[in-house]
């Protein structure tokens, strides 16, 4: 009885803890500190892709930024 009530606790808890946003999290973060704005799909004409916030949301910049702020090479 008492295994049962721990494994519920315990499930409970794994429940509760959201795995995905501390990655969007850092994600958008990221593209803050590089001079960048999240959005859905694609980015606007006068900038470009400098990575993704999220699955669904790209992060860009003005491509004039890039001359003055260098992106950081992906691993």
């Amino acid at each position: 009885m008492r295994i049962v009530f721990l494994f519920s606790v315990l499930l409970l808890f794994v429940s509760l803890i959201p795995s995905t946003s501390i990655s969007m999290y850092h994600g958008s973060r990221l593209c803050a500190q590089l001079q960048g704005v999240c959005r859905k799909d694609i980015c606007d004409t006068i900038e470009e892709r400098i990575g993704r916030c999220t699955t669904h949301k790209s992060c860009c910049r003005k491509w004039w930024l890039s001359s003055f702020m260098r992106t950081p090479e992906p691993m």
